[in-house]
């Protein structure tokens, strides 16, 4: 059986290694699995979270006039590039009118980066970053296996291009699925891209079908399907990325979180080209988690069958695992993750307790990039 611990809490006198618990914490109210809210607590205000990222209110700049905007086909329009992504603090929110977007080319078969600037931080306490070299960060849009057209990022090493390659590469899995990776800064608490970038390790950030910004019958393909056309989405970029002598087929490792432990853990079921992987706060047990999990009926609608669970196929897993998970996670309880633990033995259970379906404490987050950081390292 592989390790399993259990933090100590915050009343606890600091140990000199870990503590190991094997009783499980009394569940807590914190937010749903595919990016849905908290349980509204009376007098708190609730913030939007996707993958663990708090993201703050939006201010929205008038729309362009429509006499200002070049028309789709028009000269003007086709001689100007595809703009990146307005910083967080220009996009529009729900509802605000919108802003004018210039024309881009549809994408083509392999993978068409361009290196963008809009991941720079910026505004709120980006000063406080001061001169920290960041990792070269692309867009990426290349077709499935089926021609559907996705698309993601990709961050390369500090002060690397691609001509460097071939690069040790992590996979990271957006939540939700009803989620999105844009391009941001791409540094959380979530093991990050550019948290990786700085450890020398290339990042592979993809919008399999099922999250946000392609309509709805993109979102709507996973319905039921949960882990199938979608792991097949994720699975085509890294062999892109290869073929194009970026990524190491030697060196690959993949993490999540929620939705994305999901996919983690899932990965493992379907291939052994992976070194490492690291599941958080990830479900393993579609059914126990439809009778037990707070948003038990809306995960009906995503997978409610065996043959959709990592657990009926952990025989079949070589890939050495990291599951971390919140004690008092009620959207995925715990138990998910020590269900898994137990049916992989090269397994590493990390229990956080007082936390829910994200972190929040400051310690407990060190300690989870610090964890990711080790273990990606033996790629």
């Amino acid at each position: 059986m592989g390790r399993r611990d259990r933090l100590p809490g915050p009343d606890a006198a600091a140990p000199a290694g870990r503590q190991r618990r094997l009783r499980p914490a009394p569940p807590q109210p914190h937010r749903g699995h595919a990016g849905l809210p908290d349980r509204a607590r009376p007098g708190r205000r609730q913030r939007a979270d996707h993958g663990g990222r708090d993201r703050p209110g939006h201010r929205v700049p008038p729309p362009r006039p429509r006499s200002a905007r070049p028309r789709h086909g028009s000269a003007a329009a086709a001689a100007r590039p595809c703009p990146p992504l307005r910083p967080r603090s220009a996009r529009p929110r729900h509802g605000d009118a919108p802003t004018a977007a210039w024309p881009c080319p549809p994408p083509r078969p392999g993978l068409l980066a361009r290196v963008t600037g809009a991941h720079r931080p910026r505004g709120g306490q980006a000063h406080q970053l001061g001169d920290i070299p960041w990792g070269s960060q692309e867009r990426l849009h290349y077709q499935a296996s089926d021609g559907l057209d996705l698309d993601g990022l990709l961050v390369l090493p500090v002060g690397k291009t691609r001509e460097d390659g071939p690069f040790r590469l992590v996979t990271l899995v957006h939540g939700g699925p009803y989620d999105r990776w844009t391009d941001d800064l791409q540094l959380h608490w979530v093991p990050s891209a550019q948290w990786f970038a700085h450890q020398g390790i290339a990042s592979f950030l993809p919008n399999p079908r099922g999250g946000l910004g392609h309509g709805h019958e993109f979102a709507a393909a996973v319905a039921g399907r949960v882990g199938q056309e979608e792991w097949h989405d994720i699975e085509t970029g890294i062999d892109l990325l290869i073929a194009q002598n970026i990524a190491d087929p030697d060196r690959l490792g993949i993490a999540g979180w929620s939705h994305g432990g999901f996919m983690a853990a899932w990965a493992t079921t379907r291939t052994d080209r992976f070194k490492a992987a690291l599941v958080g706060a990830g479900i393993s047990d579609w059914p126990r988690q439809v009778a037990t999990g707070e948003w038990g009926a809306f995960e009906a609608a995503l997978g409610d069958s065996p043959e959709h669970s990592p657990i009926t196929y952990a025989d079949r897993i070589r890939t050495p695992l990291l599951i971390v998970h919140g004690a008092d996670d009620t959207n995925v309880p715990v138990e998910q993750a020590e269900l898994l633990h137990r049916a992989v033995e090269h397994s590493e259970l990390i229990i956080y307790p007082g936390e829910g379906h994200s972190l929040r404490k400051r310690e407990h987050r060190l300690d989870l990039l610090n964890r990711a950081r080790r273990l990606f390292a033996k790629l």
